[in-house]
């Protein structure tokens, strides 16, 4: 059995927090307040077109984009830098 990534972990945490934000709720008065779903994920491979942002902003989404799955980067001084 593998572990989950990062990423998965993070993803599932998320995931957990948009459906407890979009439950139903009450107000002082006992009435129903009704909320509809407060976000969705939509998952895309890297391979895929990249997405036109400004088209989802416009329908009032907030794309959240995340490299998954990347390689640590490998930090050294610019050549010629060095001490």
């Amino acid at each position: 059995m593998t572990m989950p990534s990062l990423a998965e972990i993070q993803l599932k945490d998320l995931s957990a927090w948009l459906a407890a934000s979009s439950k139903n709720g009450r107000s002082p008065l006992g009435d129903t307040i009704l909320r509809g779903p407060y976000g969705e994920l939509v998952t895309a491979v890297l391979d895929d077109p990249a997405p036109d942002l400004s088209a989802a902003i416009a329908a009032g989404c907030l794309p959240l984009l995340v490299a998954h799955d990347a390689p640590a980067a490998a930090f050294a001084a610019p050549e010629g830098n060095r001490a």
